[in-house]
């Protein structure tokens, strides 16, 4: 019977590994780094993406905070307006800030009770994410 090159290798005293072992682990190490490198840019995407989601978020609640701050009667002059968003890095401020605002008394039209939208909407490109956010409130006359 022949021996194998392993056994040929014990008996010489020779350790280690083949070229082969060597080339499949290191293909196999290459798919797993390749793997996390893109997991982590996936990552790192949408992390900028939920910090300008939140101010967004945080520029539609001081508009709606001024909103409700103004009197009732004022109100109606401020639907379909459009206000500046200046929180993307690298770009001019924007008009994609937009307020809406919509009697829903009862009976209608008696200016008792408006809901009042407040929404950022911006479509993205290249190096920033789509962002939609909106809040609703209501202020009623009191």
């Amino acid at each position: 019977m022949g021996k194998d090159k392993k056994d040929v290798r014990r008996e010489r005293g020779e350790k280690g590994f083949s070229l082969l072992e060597v080339i499949i682990s290191v293909f196999v190490l290459t798919v797993i780094l390749l793997g996390a490198m893109g997991a982590y840019a996936f990552i790192i995407r949408d992390n900028k993406t939920q910090v300008y989601r939140t101010l967004a978020y945080k520029k539609c609640q001081e508009k709606m905070e001024t909103l409700l701050a103004m009197s009732i009667s004022s109100l109606p002059s401020q639907n379909n307006t459009t206000f500046s968003v200046d929180f993307l890095e690298g770009l001019p401020p924007q008009n994609i800030g937009r307020v809406y605002v919509t009697d829903v008394s009862y009976p209608p039209g008696t200016g008792l009770l408006y809901e009042i939208r407040v929404e950022i909407l911006y479509n993205g490109d290249q190096n920033h994410p789509p962002i939609n956010v909106s809040i609703i409130a209501r202020k009623a006359k009191l």
